[in-house]
């Protein structure tokens, strides 16, 4: 566990490439914290460092949202960004074919509790804590 304190935008950047050094193409990241706490802010970090041009909105709505990226060798790679906050049992996280779509890429998920089950065992979890004078993120 790593504990970041990020109130700058360089301390975020340091943050976001650290947790880079740590996923390749088919990683799972969960991510928790609060309403606003900035997970999707962090995605959006996140993806642009991984060379994703498409414009990454939060995908409360549709569930799910794919980017294509091409990493530093000029190789494609998919991102699959879920939000699973608007469900309401594991069922209907089966229902998505998760276990099946962390096998075809980098996966990225706000809202994880209801997924807990079917996360891969090597899943990042990182920790959004925030009030309006201090931004504490663990990663696990």
């Amino acid at each position: 566990m790593k504990k970041y304190q990020v109130n700058t935008e360089s301390e975020y950047n340091i943050f976001i490439n650290e947790v880079i050094g740590k996923i390749n193409r088919n990683s799972a990241i969960a991510l928790h914290g609060n309403l606003g706490a900035g997970k999707t802010f962090f995605v959006q970090k996140l993806l642009c460092k991984l060379g994703v041009h498409d414009i990454v909105n939060s995908p409360s709505f549709v569930i799910m949202n794919h980017y294509n990226g091409v990493d530093e060798n000029w190789k494609e790679f998919v991102v699959h960004h879920l939000d699973l906050y608007r469900l309401n049992d594991p069922e209907e996280v089966l229902e998505l074919g998760l276990d099946e779509i962390f096998e075809t890429g980098l996966c990225i998920v706000e809202w994880p509790d209801l997924a807990e089950f079917i996360l891969p065992y090597n899943t990042i979890h990182i920790r959004f804590n925030s009030d309006s004078d201090n931004r504490e993120i663990i990663v696990e």
